[in-house]
């Protein structure tokens, strides 16, 4: 069974960040992986499918350039509400809008 990429989207949009920023808490064990990993100052890091950016909260916090795709608009709508200056895009996975940086 293929399920439509339209699908998928509409599915993240509608169901699953149905509520926004609402349910985007960054879990300890990020903050934790992101701690261990670093130094992330200055680094640039791409998060496919970042969703409401979790991940890109936690190595922006230690200095990382933020940058995500996700299919959710609704998604990244959150995402930007923590993280203005991250570059954000609203495409799939598969089709990733950037240069080779």
């Amino acid at each position: 069974m293929t399920v439509a990429r339209e699908d998928v989207r509409r599915f993240y949009d509608e169901v699953y960040h149905r509520h926004g920023s609402e349910l985007s808490r960054v879990p300890g064990h990020l903050r934790r992986l992101a701690r261990r990993l670093a130094p992330w100052q200055g680094q640039k890091v791409l998060d496919i499918a970042c969703g409401q950016g979790e991940w890109l909260r936690c190595v922006s916090a230690l200095g990382a350039v933020s940058a995500g795709i996700d299919i959710s608009a609704v998604a990244l709508d959150a995402c930007r509400e923590y993280l203005p200056r991250a570059e954000l895009f609203c495409a799939a996975a598969e089709q990733l809008p950037l240069d080779n940086q």
